[in-house]
């Protein structure tokens, strides 16, 4: 009889650990921050532009992620483009398998000026047509952030 209580307590434990899954689960990567005061990308896009960085924490969906080490991301911009993503310091390594998930990001965002060089690496590398040439605009500002910690949701 004992036997039988103890098998039948077990496999109620078994169940309950299976099924009592949080749909809102989160995992966290890098240092750990505080989620409050958390802004969207186009708000605090918006708030860089008084100065040249700025230290925040930005929701957003994951467009891609780096497949080789997970050493960058994506994330998708209300424009419909993206906006890159950088570990800082190399400490830690984004998921390869987040792509499409809400994240929320802590680090300093920033603008960087493209150099010509990468800017012809953009396109291959031709810039012997005025097309091309034309369509670059020299030197090209952009904003990117570099991350310190990461959580999934």
């Amino acid at each position: 009889m004992k036997f039988n209580l103890l098998l039948l307590s077990l496999a109620i434990s078994v169940l309950i650990s299976c099924t009592s899954g949080d749909e809102h689960a989160t995992a966290t990567y890098g240092k750990q921050f505080d989620t409050t005061g958390s802004t969207t990308l186009d708000a605090a896009i918006l708030k860089l532009a008084s100065g040249s960085s700025l230290d925040c924490k930005v929701v957003g969906k994951v467009k891609s992620v780096c497949q080789g080490e997970g050493c960058w991301l994506t994330l998708e911009k209300g424009d419909s483009g993206s906006f890159m993503v950088r570990i800082k310091d190399q400490s830690f390594h984004f998921p390869k398998d987040i792509a499409g998930k809400q994240v929320l990001i802590s680090g300093n965002l920033h603008r960087d000026t493209v150099e010509v060089d990468a800017s012809e690496q953009s396109v291959g590398g031709d810039l012997k047509t005025s097309a091309v040439k034309d369509s670059l605009q020299l030197p090209e500002v952009e904003v990117s952030m570099d991350a310190t910690g990461l959580i999934v949701r």
